[in-house]
This record gives structure tokens, C-alpha cells and sequence, in this order.
């Protein structure tokens, strides 16, 4: 028969030990994951960004704004 055994005031026999690293496990994995969709975020947002610029450039051509705005736009946009 497996008696668990109290060890440091904790309980101590396979079945906890094992859902303890499960839980440790899935916690490393959910930081991972946390860190992944603040990246896929950040890129997102940064894309969105060129985009903007994109269609502001294009809008600026469109309206026949001059050369020298519309390669202001385009360097902060190659900087980007």
C-alpha cells in the first residue's frame, strides 16, 4: 500500500508530486504563450502603422500635395 507521507507540513506521495509539475508545466507554457501574443501584438500594431502611413501617402498623392511633403511621409516611413 502507498502511504503518503508529510514532508515540510506537505503532503508527499506521487499523485501530488506529479499534478504539482503539471502545474508548473502549464504555467511555463501560458508564460510562453503571454510572451508570444505580446509580440504578435506588438507587430501587429507596428504594421498597422506602416499601413496608416501608406494610405496617407496615397491620399497626399491623390490630392496633388508636393513632392517634398509626400518624401517627408516617406522617410518616416522608411524609418519605421
Amino acid at each position: 500500500v502507498n502511504v503518503p507521507a508529510l514532508i515540510d507540513n506537505k503532503l508527499n506521495d506521487d499523485k501530488s508530486s506529479l499534478e504539482s509539475h503539471l502545474v508548473i508545466k502549464s504555467n511555463e507554457r501560458l508564460e510562453i504563450l503571454v510572451e508570444r501574443v505580446k509580440h504578435e501584438v506588438f507587430l501587429f500594431i507596428e504594421n498597422a502603422e506602416k499601413i496608416r502611413v501608406l494610405i496617407e501617402l496615397n491620399v497626399m498623392y491623390s490630392n496633388g500635395i508636393d513632392y517634398e511633403t509626400q518624401c517627408l511621409w516617406k522617410n518616416q516611413l522608411i524609418q519605421m
